[in-house]
């Protein structure tokens, strides 16, 4: 639910390479809990960003790695797109260089 408070009511969360679109708080809270049982460990970092404000949206490449709860790591790259709506998140777009963990 921490998650899902930064997002608008009726927020997109669409991942670009996974051909995958959620809509609304349910659905993207149900992706991230979903992920929660796949993912024992993950690391979001070495982030840059960049931001328009005057249009509400903002740019961001991390790093990620994470070990499935079956021991397999991973790491990759994400850029991901938002658009705000005050300071909310109406919309983000997700591109990963690895498996899509939130489809």
């Amino acid at each position: 639910a921490a998650i899902v408070a930064h997002f608008g009511p009726d927020a997109t969360m669409e991942i670009a390479t996974g051909n995958v679109r959620h809509v609304g708080h349910e659905a993207i809270q149900s992706t991230y809990d979903r992920r929660a049982t796949e993912v024992k460990e993950s690391f979001h970092g070495d982030f840059t960003h960049v931001v328009d404000p005057a249009n509400s949206r903002a740019a961001t490449r991390l790093a990620v790695r994470r070990t499935s709860t079956a021991g397999e790591a991973m790491q990759m790259d994400c850029i991901a797109l938002f658009t705000f709506d005050g300071e909310l998140i109406r919309d983000i777009v997700i591109w990963m260089s690895g498996e899509n963990s939130l489809k």
